[in-house]
């Protein structure tokens, strides 16, 4: 089901991983912008207790009920994780929407912060030192190297 123009959550079944009883696991997977990221929900139903186009477990049982109401409690947290990461954040990913909904969203810029945020000027010398790498291997012209130290020196004067 589409929340957005952009977001999708879907909950679906994983054939393979069917147990030896039969049940299969039930998983949510979030789209953004083409990126995917799937979880578990930690439940495990038969196959022929799934109704497909409604993404609901069929039936009125007490297991049944109790499924769909985790099915909708975590959409709507799933939605409302995005919303809030939208709004506080100007690149999002589905791994990111994940993440929050787990609790395990790390603040950019605090400890521990798997992805360092790189800026213009320490990319452009990353590239001129790759390319100075290649220079001693002879894989590049001296001329490359001076071009590019060249457009740094005008790009850091802009900047």
């Amino acid at each position: 089901m589409k929340v957005s123009e952009n977001l999708s959550i879907t909950f679906l079944m994983e054939k393979p991983e069917m147990s030896k009883d039969g049940r299969v696991p039930i998983y949510v997977r979030v789209t953004y912008r083409g990126q995917r990221a799937e979880i578990s929900l930690g439940a495990r139903i038969f196959l022929e207790q799934w109704d497909k186009s409604a993404s609901r477990v069929k039936g009125n049982s007490p297991d049944a009920l109790l499924l769909n109401s985790q099915i909708t409690q975590t959409k709507a947290k799933l939605e409302r994780h995005f919303f809030l990461l939208t709004t506080q954040n100007e690149y999002v990913t589905a791994e990111m929407i994940w993440k929050f909904y787990k609790g395990t969203l790390i603040e950019p810029g605090k400890e521990g912060d798997p992805e360092e945020k790189k800026t213009f000027l320490p990319a452009v010398d990353f590239e001129i030192s790759r390319l100075k790498e290649k220079l001693g291997k002879g894989l590049r012209a001296k001329s490359t190297i001076t071009k590019w130290e060249t457009t740094r020196a005008k790009l850091s004067a802009f900047l």
